[in-house]
């Protein structure tokens, strides 16, 4: 009777789904949308469907041959720019926390290594260093397109070889000052 028994449990047992169903494309992006008005205030409504958007590309951004920065952009302080990159931080690819000061090195490490960059307070790097500035907006200028590289000399097994980063990631910049016209170019303006 074992038999039996077993087979007339099995079919008493509630069905289990074991595979979610996966949600449309357009409904994730209405609710990054919705996640994003929460917690950022927007004069324009329709900016959090466009960030939102960017932030899903963020996962595929490989399958393209170039990829738009996110350019957050406001002419004083205290805007929400920071608060914005906060929330993309947790919202996008393997992004970066918010890096303010990066050196060229640590962006180029951090692109090649695809991860999505959250870079804040440009405007300091300016004001700071003007050939570490050019070197960074070197590597940014660089970094929209597939194909971009930054190459440098590394010491394997005793000898020196040259060594090409990918400059090639998403990147969400944010800051007072404006960007050079190239990089401006290849964002979209937030």
């Amino acid at each position: 009777s074992f038999k039996e028994e077993l087979e007339a449990a099995v079919v008493r047992a509630p069905v289990i789904d074991l595979y979610l169903p996966i949600p449309l494309t357009a409904d994730l992006i209405h609710k990054v949308a919705d996640l994003l008005k929460r917690h950022v205030l927007f004069k324009d409504q329709r900016l959090p469907l466009l960030i939102a958007v960017w932030v899903l590309g963020t996962y595929v951004y490989k399958v393209f041959t170039w990829f738009g920065y996110l350019w957050v952009n406001s002419p004083v302080k205290g805007c929400g720019k920071s608060l914005l990159l906060d929330v993309l931080r947790y919202l996008c690819w393997q992004a970066t926390s918010r890096l303010t000061n990066p050196t060229e090195a640590v962006i180029f490490r951090l692109a090649d290594s695809g991860r999505t960059l959250i870079l804040d307070e440009l405007e300091n790097l300016r004001a700071q260093d003007r050939d570490k500035y050019g070197a960074i907006m070197s590597v940014l200028n660089d970094g929209f397109h597939e194909g971009g590289t930054v190459p440098r000399n590394e010491k394997v097994e005793g000898k020196f070889v040259v060594v090409e980063y990918s400059t090639y990631c998403p990147k969400a910049l944010a800051g007072i000052n404006s960007l050079i016209d190239t990089i401006a170019h290849r964002s979209f303006k937030i």
